[in-house]
C-alpha cells in the first residue's frame, strides 16, 4: 500500500521551491532559538531564568524574531506562505507556545511583536489545529539527566 507524504503530513513544505527555501529557513531560526534559549531553560531559579530568556531575546535572538515577525508581516499575518498553514507555521506556534503556555509563562515575552501574538492566538482558537489543541494532553516538563 502506497502512502501519500500529504496523508503523512498535511501541513506541507510549500508548493515550489521558493516556498520550500522560505519554510526550511525558518525551522531552521526556531532550530536556532532553541539551542539559544537551552542553557537559561535550564537554569533552576525561575526569577534568573527569566531574566535570561529576557535578555537572550533582546540580544542574541533580536535578529531572529524580527525576521520572523517581519516574515509573517510581509506573508499578510495569517499564515507564513500566505493563505494556508504550513509547517512553518505549525514550528512557530510551537516555540511561542513554549514561552507563552509552557510552565516557563512568559505572557510578555512577545509583547513587541504583536503579530506573532495575534498570529499565535488564531492557531490556536481558530486553525485546522484548534481541536487538536483543546484535546491534547500536557505532558509534564521532564529534566534532561544527561
Amino acid at each position: 500500500m502506497e502512502t501519500d507524504i500529504a496523508d503523512v503530513c498535511p501541513y506541507n513544505y510549500g508548493k515550489n521551491n521558493v516556498e520550500c527555501a522560505r519554510i526550511d529557513e525558518i525551522i531552521e531560526i526556531v532550530a536556532d532559538i532553541e539551542n539559544a534559549v537551552a542553557p537559561a531553560y535550564e537554569t533552576p531559579d525561575a526569577a534568573k531564568r527569566e531574566a535570561d530568556l529576557v535578555k537572550c531575546r533582546d540580544s542574541t535572538l533580536k535578529p531572529s524574531w524580527d525576521f520572523i515577525y517581519k516574515s509573517l508581516q510581509k506573508a499578510g499575518g495569517k499564515y507564513f506562505m500566505g493563505n494556508r498553514l504550513t509547517m512553518a507555521d505549525v514550528v512557530i506556534f510551537n516555540i511561542i507556545d513554549f514561552f507563552l503556555d509552557s510552565g516557563l509563562g512568559l505572557k510578555t515575552y512577545f509583547e513587541s511583536y504583536p503579530t506573532l501574538v495575534k498570529f499565535y492566538e488564531s492557531i490556536k482558537n481558530d486553525s485546522p489545529l484548534t481541536q487538536y489543541l483543546n484535546d491534547r494532553k500536557y505532558t509534564a516538563n521532564i529534566k534532561s539527566t544527561f
